[in-house]
């Protein structure tokens, strides 16, 4: 789980919207501890013990939009977040048709 509040600022030049955002995240994750217990050897079940791990991280989004105002975008979202555990990073692309609006 990763919770965030993020402030960001946009530049926006005809066609084009490019936003930089960070922030402060919360971060939680559950991972494999020590074995506990291990049934049969070649189809048995293993028993971990569960770590739950949370902390504070810092978040960065970088956001590219190009496109149409009216009729499709493409829109690519850079994100990472930066945490004492596991840090991660990603990114999405999308398509969007219809009536658009970079305001």
């Amino acid at each position: 789980m990763d919770l965030a509040l993020l402030y960001g600022r946009g530049i926006t030049s005809n066609n084009v919207l490019v936003t930089f955002s960070t922030g402060l995240a919360y971060t939680c994750s559950t991972t494999r501890g020590n074995l506990i217990s291990s049934s049969g050897k070649l189809f048995g079940r293993s028993y971990y013990e569960r770590k739950i791990q949370k902390s504070l991280g810092i978040p960065l989004e970088v956001e590219f939009q190009f496109g149409t105002k009216r009729h499709i975008n493409a829109h690519f979202l850079f994100f990472s977040n930066t945490n004492k555990y596991d840090s991660f990073a990603g990114f999405m692309i999308a398509l969007r048709f219809g009536k658009l609006d970079f305001q």
